[in-house]
């Protein structure tokens, strides 16, 4: 997806996870995943422009939606690192 599309589809795919994570399936998956910094140098480019549309409060809210998978989905997400995507979103990014 392109920076344009990640940035105006990544709401929509929060929402429906929020809504109801079950039905959801791998909609939350994907947004999750999308949201965790990769420790791939290929990638890590691609990734930061994707990251870097997003403003303070945005980037607040994205802060706050994996604070919100860690503590009430922490299981379903056992394979992603959510801590470091945490700690990303909270330095600013």
């Amino acid at each position: 997806m392109s920076p344009n599309g990640f940035h105006y589809f990544l709401p929509a795919y929060m929402s429906i996870f929020l809504q109801d994570n079950e039905a959801a399936d791998i909609v939350g998956d994907a947004a999750i995943f999308a949201l965790t910094p990769t420790n791939d140098p290929m990638l890590s480019a691609w990734q930061a422009e994707r990251f870097k549309r997003f403003d303070v409060v945005q980037r607040g809210v994205i802060l706050k939606f994996l604070e919100h998978a860690r503590e009430f989905n922490a299981d379903d997400y056992a394979g992603f690192d959510l801590e470091a995507a945490i700690e990303y979103w909270k330095g600013g990014a």
